[in-house]
């Protein structure tokens, strides 16, 4: 996970307020947690999200949280801690704080291709359709379209039509 620590020693965490309240000093530990999870039970415990949004509103440090959690789809995830990464993802870059959302959508769109990557994968109906919406908002032009029109993607029932 050289990538995930790289970016994580990118930024002054105590220097951000976190969700909970304290400075987010303790969210790198917390994504190590995250990113090792080998079910979607033991990623939620977590409590990642919790500490990067109240309700659908980002909190200060979600704009470094969501490059961390690029970081982590570049690396070799087990599939339990992609899926909640993508989940986490979604609701970062498309939430009820539009300059937020603009910062973490940015950051996403700089790593687009990690999640054609996961799209095209058909691992799980879950994580093909979190990244289907993640790219819905980063990136929904041609080659989106192109690809949902091929047939070639396993997607949910609600994003097929």
């Amino acid at each position: 996970m050289n990538l995930v620590n790289n970016e994580i020693d990118l930024v002054r965490w105590a220097d951000l307020r976190c969700g909970c309240g304290a400075n987010a000093s303790h969210l790198p530990t917390d994504l190590h947690r995250f990113f090792e999870a080998r079910t979607r039970d033991e990623a939620r415990d977590a409590r990642l999200a919790e500490h990067v949004l109240i309700q659908s509103f980002p909190q200060e440090p979600a704009a470094a949280v969501t490059a961390v959690l690029m970081a982590g789809l570049a690396s070799d995830l087990p599939l339990a801690a992609r899926v909640e990464s993508l989940d986490l993802l979604l609701r970062l870059v498309f939430n009820d704080d539009d300059e937020a959302s603009e910062a973490c959508q940015n950051i996403a769109r700089n790593g687009a291709w990690v999640l054609y990557s996961d799209l095209v994968a058909n691992r799980s109906i879950d994580l093909t359709g979190y990244a289907f919406q993640i790219l819905q908002v980063i990136d929904p032009g041609e080659r989106l379209q192109a690809l949902k029109s091929s047939g070639q993607l396993s997607l949910p029932s609600y994003l097929a039509g």
